[in-house]
């Protein structure tokens, strides 16, 4: 009979403003852990997020981290917590792990594993997920810092929900955008959503398009007072969508942020153009770009409505770019990351 894994913590960030992206990426990686018996802690940094709803149908506990506390006093409030848990594992995602932080873990005796995106600092981890198209062991090999240090790099690690591995070998191009998709996640938009519905309409769009934005988007009413104009084309707002692999199977053209929607964009296929939010998902969008995959259209504070219009006009009328861009993302996600995180994190219990 198989041990039964030893707890796992996870330490997240979320916000409205920062984004979501954090929360939901833990979450798919919390249900398979759950899936294979471990019990799943959560400690939150979520203050106007519904951290214990998002988590209620993996986590065992979901607890919040004191705002106040910041630095090497959360890492040792994180250390405090795993021992109280009994945990053998701990998942770091946030942005503030820096080396001193990773040292307190260290010296408390924690395994641990940390999400990484930048490559910009030394890395203390047991193991480190870096997602991104743009991930290489070339460039984390100077970042070292412990020999037993193991690298889950790439697209081949992406955790997406189950869903989207179901449907990866049945997606296929569309030889027609007949329906667009904009998305840019489940926080703030930055008004990214306006300026892509107005980008469409400048460029004399026809097609229907799905906008999916969270309940708490500061934008929102913004976008659901233009959608109640008349437009040349039709538009259907999805608030919370929970079926965001069938808005993405179903569009032709998705514009989408550079964050976890980019890779599930990716794994079915759906040819993007990507519009960075945030700065930190500029080496993601330049990645995917060379890839072949998805159109990186740079920042949005530099991106104005002709531009944009005009590049959603070209691809929506290149069919042979559009099937190279599909291939190139299906080959580079499969859905199957999860899977693959949780090995790494479960295979040695030593």
């Amino acid at each position: 009979m198989p041990a039964v894994p030893a707890p796992v913590v996870m330490r997240l960030d979320a916000s409205v403003r920062g984004g979501l992206g954090h929360l939901r990426r833990c979450a798919v990686l919390g249900r398979e852990l759950q899936r294979r018996g471990a019990s799943v802690h959560v400690l939150a940094r979520a203050p106007d997020v519904d951290a214990r709803g998002e988590t209620r149908d993996f986590a065992v506990q979901c607890d919040f981290m004191d705002a106040v506390v910041r630095g090497a006093d959360d890492a040792a409030a994180v250390v405090d917590y795993c021992r109280r848990a009994g945990a053998g594992r701990l998942v770091i995602d946030h942005y503030d792990a820096d080396e001193a932080y990773q040292r307190v873990l260290l010296q408390g005796g924690a395994r641990w594993l940390q999400f990484d995106g930048q490559a910009a600092g030394p890395l203390w981890a047991d193991w480190v997920l870096a997602m991104q198209p743009s991930a290489s062991v070339q460039r984390y090999e100077a970042l070292r810092r412990r020999p037993q240090t193991r690298w889950l790099l790439g697209p081949a690690y992406a955790l997406l929900r189950e869903e989207f591995a179901r449907r990866h070998e049945a997606a296929q191009a569309r030889a027609e955008p007949t329906r667009t998709l904009l998305c840019f996640g489940g926080g703030d938009d930055y008004g990214a959503a306006l300026l892509s519905l107005r980008a469409l309409e400048q460029a004399g769009w026809r097609a229907p398009v799905d906008v999916a934005l969270g309940s708490r988007a500061p934008r929102r009413g913004e976008v659901e007072a233009w959608i109640a104009d008349p437009r040349p084309f039709q538009v259907t707002l999805h608030v919370d969508a929970d079926n965001m692999a069938d808005l993405l199977r179903n569009a032709g053209l998705a514009v989408i942020a550079g964050g976890t929607t980019s890779f599930e964009a990716a794994a079915l296929g759906t040819p993007a153009l990507i519009v960075q939010t945030a700065p930190n998902q500029r080496p993601n969008a330049e990645a995917w770009q060379t890839l072949g995959a998805a159109l990186d259209m740079g920042p949005l504070e530099r991106l104005d409505q002709a531009t944009l219009g005009a590049a959603a006009k070209s691809l929506a009328a290149d069919e042979s770019r559009r099937r190279a861009m599909s291939a190139a993302g299906r080959a580079s996600v499969d859905g199957l990351g999860a899977g693959r995180v949780a090995d790494a994190l479960l295979g040695d219990e030593a």
